[in-house]
């Protein structure tokens, strides 16, 4: 699984790494993008894939905020959130 992860968020990357995950640049298509402050009106169009393709190719968009490292990794492993009620 690629993952890109917004600048600032460095300990993720790193975490993420040292639990084998590929962390690929911001500007590269990945799989999962984490961010904390961007919009997500913002976030590198690169990432997305192609709309026409997009159910194909879908991206998990993953916010950090108030997420602990654990909890990113468990919905990485998911591919989903866990029950937003």
């Amino acid at each position: 699984m690629k993952i890109s992860v917004e600048k600032g968020l460095e300990n993720i990357s790193y975490y993420l790494t040292q639990k084998g995950y590929e962390i690929v640049p911001e500007d590269s298509v990945a799989d999962a993008y984490i961010y904390e402050n961007t919009p997500i009106s913002s976030i590198p169009s690169a990432n997305f894939s192609p709309v026409s393709s997009l159910a194909e190719n879908p991206i998990l968009l993953i916010c950090a905020k108030n997420r602990s490292f654990d909890e990113i990794e468990m919905t990485l492993k998911q591919k989903a959130y866990n029950k937003l009620f």
